[in-house]
Order: structure tokens, then sequence, then C-alpha cells
């Protein structure tokens, strides 16, 4: 551990609070069971031990290539204060950059410099107040007035917004999206889609240029004259750096499956011995995030148009029906099912899915020619080898087809106000400290 940090109570931080945090993420983290050999015997970690007050020691049960960023992700393990009467759902105590002074429900929270954190003199703000806007009409108008320094407009209001304020910059987006959500077939017994025939056609009637087209907003930008490129997904997202893009030359044989081609896919139904339109129910969460529903009803009807497939709209609860159905492994539900997967390495997310013990796990069975190389990879410690293992799942799950990943994405544009400087500059993936610690305030750029 580094030395002198200190919780913003003025408590050290020391190794016993890393053994508290790990023995609760061990026992109860959504994530424990891929880092945690006692949840999961493929996960790499045996044990924790604390020799002193500043080492922590993790006991491997295999060569883990990339486990420093696991444990980096934000979406497994925080290092916590040892204290089981601190509040955690109501409270927040931190060692990083700023710390948590005040906080309104609905209205915003202020957050304080940390005096004693170790990249002095960063961070560079005393304070810093972040306010929450739920209503977006508000949020633009917020820009506009320069009463918050950037705001993530969404892509049809971006161009008429900088003509109406040309004082904000309008720069491209440097993240390409690293979440690729995805749809899951119906492993049950008497699915059809157990035919791998039907679910290549399933992909070959989705238009993935009109859906990113649409979805992004792309026409404007480019009746502009401003570049616009547009990414389609393999079965890991067009962010990672291992992915391969299924409009080049690496995915072989199963780059076909992603063309836009009805006619194929219903000659694969016909060579499969299905009447059609084979009906299937199309399952998705629908009171929660208004976008991917909008989303998932219309690459319903698209893979509908044709009287090849009738997909039939069957709305979930996200938080009942809908997470029954996702932890399944394919077997909670018939036809397809919408599930989401968060921004994080391919590791992460070939073993989540592709692994049957995997939080987000597309079969209860290993996949053929799958799971035996996500295994692999992870053993791999030479970078260029890894990377070669990823293409080959890529290349075979492009044949297997066990889930079929959203279509892709379109970076776009953001409005931001000059006078920050050195923001939104860093890749960051997910929010990060960073965008605020290395970012400084240039008062003669704001008029």
């Amino acid at each position: 551990l580094k030395e002198g940090l200190v919780w913003s109570d003025g408590t050290p931080v020391t190794s016993a609070d890393v053994k508290w945090s790990w023995d609760r993420f061990a026992a109860m983290g959504n994530s424990g069971g891929e880092l945690v050999r006692s949840r999961n015997p493929d996960a790499p970690v045996d044990s924790i031990e604390v020799p002193d007050a500043q080492t922590v020691v993790l006991k491997m049960a295999l060569p883990y290539a990339i486990f420093i960023d696991l444990l980096a992700n934000y979406q497994n393990f925080y290092v916590m204060p040892q204290d089981d009467t601190f509040n955690f759902k109501s409270d927040m105590r931190g060692s990083g950059p700023y710390y948590l002074e005040s906080f309104r429900p609905s209205g915003g929270a202020i957050y304080k410099r940390n005096p004693d954190w170790y990249d002095s003199p960063r961070p560079y703000f005393e304070t810093l107040n972040r306010t929450l806007i739920s209503d977006y009409a508000t949020g633009l108008s917020q820009l506009k007035a320069q009463n918050i320094w950037d705001f993530e407009g969404h892509p049809e209001d971006i161009l008429a917004t900088k003509r109406e304020t040309p004082g904000l910059l309008m720069l491209a987006n440097p993240d390409v999206a690293s979440n690729a959500w995805f749809i899951n077939f119906s492993k049950s017994d008497n699915s059809y889609f157990k035919d791998v025939r039907l679910r290549r056609a399933v992909s070959m009637m989705v238009d993935r240029d009109l859906l990113i087209e649409t979805f992004f907003n792309v026409t404007p930008f480019r009746s502009a004259g401003l570049p616009v490129h547009l990414y389609w997904h393999s079965h890991i997202a067009a962010g990672l750096p291992e992915w391969l893009d299924p409009q080049g030359d690496g995915l072989g044989e199963g780059a076909r499956y992603f063309q836009h081609d009805p006619a194929e896919a219903r000659k694969l139904v016909e060579a499969a011995g299905v009447s059609m339109p084979y009906t299937a129910p199309f399952s998705y969460f629908i009171d929660q995030a208004p976008d991917e529903v909008k989303y998932n009803e219309v690459l319903a009807a698209m893979i509908s148009e044709g009287g090849v497939f009738q997909m039939e709209l069957d709305g979930l609860a996200y938080n009942t029906t809908w997470r029954n159905a996702r932890a399944s492994a394919g077997t909670g539900f018939d036809g397809v099912l919408h599930h989401r997967a968060a921004a994080l390495n391919s590791d992460v997310i070939l073993t989540q899915k592709y692994t049957p013990n995997g939080r987000n796990a597309v079969s209860n069975k290993p996949i053929p020619g799958v799971t035996d190389l996500v295994m692999k990879q992870k053993t791999e410690l030479d970078p260029e080898r890894r990377t070669a293992i990823v293409h080959d799942i890529q290349r075979q799950l492009a044949l297997e087809w066990p889930d079929l990943s959203r279509a892709g994405d379109s970076p776009g544009f953001r409005l931001k106000w000059p006078w920050l400087e050195n923001h939104w500059v860093l890749i960051e993936g997910n929010s990060s400290a960073k965008a605020f610690t290395y970012a400084w305030y240039n008062n003669s750029k704001q008029s």
C-alpha cells in the first residue's frame, strides 16, 4: 500500500482494511465469482494474507495475465474501511483525491479536496459542486447558460446547440463503446434456436448500419461534412483492443453472418426444416433505460421483416422477471432475451458470457470450441499470444453464435465549454476521478 494514505475521517488505510473488504467481497460481492476460487473453481484467487500493515498478499490458484486489470475495474473489488458500524448505502468514506462533504438527493453533491492525496499538487480544485440534473431540457439549457461545463446532449441536438451557442467546443468523442449489450438465444430443450442455422439467420436479418445510423443520428453529421465512423461489434465490443472488425477479413468464414442478407437467412431456416415465420418471444425489460427499450423494439421489428421470423415482444420487470430470466443461463426463457453488459475488459466479458458459472452466462454448459479458449487466454502471459487466442475466440463465436451482440457504435460528438482545461481528454471507459484530478480552470476563456 502507498505510505501515508488516510481515510476521510483521518484514520490510516491499512492492510487490515483490504482484508476485511476482500472477505466481504468474497462472501457477497456480485462479481466475487470472477475472482474468488471458493465461489467459482475457475476463479484465480485462493486466499489473502496480510503479513504487516502495509502489505497484502493474494495467493493465486493459477497465473492470470490481466489480474491487475480485474482488481482495478470498477465492477469488482473496492477497498473499504474496516468498520462494522459504517453505513455504506448512505455514507461515504474514501482515500481518493476528493471527499464527499454533502449530498442532496436529486439535487447534487459537494466534494472537498483531499489535502493528503498522494499525487500532490493535484487535484487543483478546492471544491467540486456536482449538480444532478434529471430533466434533459434543463440540463441542456444550463449548458447553454454556462452554469455547467459540459452535458451529454442527444445526438440530434448537438449541431443545433453548437450553432445556437458558438462559444461551445464540439469535440469528437474519443471513446468507442466497450459495453456490447447482447441478446441471448434460448438453450431450452424445445428451442429451435439450438440449431446454429437459426441463430445465424437471426444475425443476417439485422441491418447493422441502419441501426447505428438511426440510434446515433449519423446523417446530419455526415451532411455537415464531419468525420463519422460506424463500428460493428463482433462478439466483443469494438472499443476493446482485441476486437476483430466484422467488416474486415479477420473473422474469416464467420464474417458472412454479420452481413444483412435476408435471402440467405431464409435459406438457412428452410434448410433447418423450420416452418416460417418461426414465432418466438423477444423478452426484454420495459421499466428501465428507455433508449434500450426502444432499441429492442426496433431490433425485434427488424428481425421480423420478410416473414422469416416473427418476434413477439415480451415485456418484463427489470428487478424480478427479467433478472430471473437473465440469471438462468439460457434455460429460463423461450426465444431470445436482451442482456446488459458493463464496459469491462475482454477477459471479463468473455468469462461472464461463455463460462457456465459466469455472471452473464449464455449457457449452463461449455460452449464448444469457445469456453476452453476463454480459460486458456487467462493464463497466457505473453500479450501477443493472448491477443491471438482472443482473436480465435471471436472467429469461433462468429460460427457458433451462442448470442447476438448489439449492432455497434458511432462515437459522435460532445459539447463542452473551453474554460475547463484538459477536461475530457483522457479515455476513461468508465467515470473516473481523473476527469477532475487532471483538469484546471482558465477564467480567461469564460465570458
